[in-house]
């Protein structure tokens, strides 16, 4: 709910619902661009809203709010992880100036360029498939870019405040919503004992093994410190406590890609979301920036190296295979050829096809602690761990295809 005085974060807890002041907000932005500022609500995400700045002359601008439930840090990441990509030429909005402090507008709040163009999600469906493939190349393009910007650690980038170092990036405690406070406007962990108590699992990761285990195990001391369980908390636990044990064989900190140009860099940017709506694009479907880039991180290369999910294949609610599949098709051979073709696209594609169940595992991983106890979970793993002991670092193949190759 926004008025000219407030805008409310509202959440499914009346209790948990945030009030910023427009009006503090307003004059902040003002005093920033030195020149009297109106705001206009522009959009709103799960985690911020957005307001384009009205004033008299200056570029476009539009300020972002985040949402007050938000650890402090995830402002601060975002910022650091935008001015790094600007750096490199990586096309994202232009940042004037921010505030992740205690503020009188109630929130922290980042002023920055307004993107020209258009969404290209909002067009999608008009364009033709030569101007989306022109979109589907660029977007290759970026993201092999952002690919070779390596780092020896995992967790997310933050602005040195150091005077004695000559790097003005490090990488810190990693900001994903296993820790944020309130989700899908719910609390996460209404035990403060146990929102505080999860922080030690952030990092930063010094290897791919702690990398992988962290929200595992942020949700096996969640899990402990908590009692009146609907499911078998016994069975989940063993079965968390295994897959732990599974993140330091499958892969652990085996070298998955067989030939790594930095093997002491195996971390890249991993997007949170590089969908069609946060990619602008010009009238001649040129991209002109990628935007609302929260919650990028850093982590295994293998990790990094997805295919966008747009351009994936996916199944409607009534099981019948999407209509655009053949388009999304010759857009992802689009987007795979171009990456192919470039002098450095190699480790990208190794890191794709080498690290295909290793995603799947990281997306198991986020499972709910009532889906660990399942006995399939165990089952799962158990494949692995078998696979891990004979094939260390190798993505294990079906498990049908597993079992077929031991009993043969």
């Amino acid at each position: 709910m926004d008025n000219d005085q407030q805008s409310l974060f509202e959440n499914d807890d009346p209790g948990l619902s945030y009030a910023i002041s427009l009006t503090q907000l307003s004059r902040a932005v003002s005093k920033h661009l030195r020149q009297p500022c109106q705001l206009s609500k522009l959009r709103e995400g799960s985690f911020h809203k957005a307001y384009r700045i009205l004033r008299s002359h200056g570029p476009l601008t539009v300020v972002r709010v985040a949402h007050p439930c938000m650890a402090r840090d995830k402002m601060e990441s975002e910022v650091a992880t935008m001015k790094y990509l600007a750096g490199h030429n990586f096309p994202v909005p232009k940042i004037y100036a921010w505030d992740s402090g205690l503020n009188a507008t109630g929130a922290e709040y980042m002023v920055m360029e307004k993107v020209p163009g258009h969404s290209a999600d909002s067009l999608w469906d008009n364009l033709s498939l030569s101007d989306k493939k022109k979109i589907v190349t660029q977007v290759a393009q970026h993201l092999l870019a952002a690919f070779q910007l390596q780092f020896d650690q995992a967790g997310s980038l933050y602005l040195s405040h150091a005077t004695h170092t000559s790097n003005p990036y490090y990488v810190g405690p990693i900001v994903t919503s296993t820790f944020f406070q309130v989700e899908d406007g719910l609390p996460v962990y209404s035990d403060r004992h146990v929102a505080d108590g999860i922080q030690k699992f952030r990092g930063p990761f010094s290897n791919t093994a702690d990398w992988l285990s962290h929200s595992l195990r942020a949700e096996i001391f969640a899990l402990k410190s908590t009692h009146d369980h609907e499911f078998d908390a016994n069975a989940a636990l063993a079965n968390m406590n295994d897959a732990v044990r599974l993140c330091s064989v499958y892969p652990g900190d085996n070298q998955v890609i067989p030939l790594m140009k930095s093997p002491h860099m195996p971390f890249s940017f991993r997007f949170d979301d590089i969908s069609l709506k946060n990619i602008m694009i010009d009238g001649t479907c040129q991209i002109t920036g990628f935007i609302d880039l929260e919650c990028t991180t850093i982590a295994p290369l293998w990790e990094c190296a997805t295919v966008p999910i747009w351009l994936l294949p996916e199944d409607d609610a009534d099981g019948f295979t999407d209509r655009s599949f053949a388009e999304k098709e010759v857009l992802r051979n689009i987007f795979l050829s171009e990456i192919s073709h470039s002098h450095d696209g190699q480790e990208w594609l190794d890191a794709y096809e080498m690290g295909r169940d290793f995603r799947k595992f990281v997306y198991r991983l986020d499972c709910s602690a009532s889906t660990w106890g399942l006995k399939s979970s165990a089952l799962w793993m158990q494949d692995r761990f078998d696979w891990a002991r004979l094939h260390p670092g190798v993505r294990c193949p079906n498990p049908n295809e597993y079992r077929f190759e031991i009993i043969s």
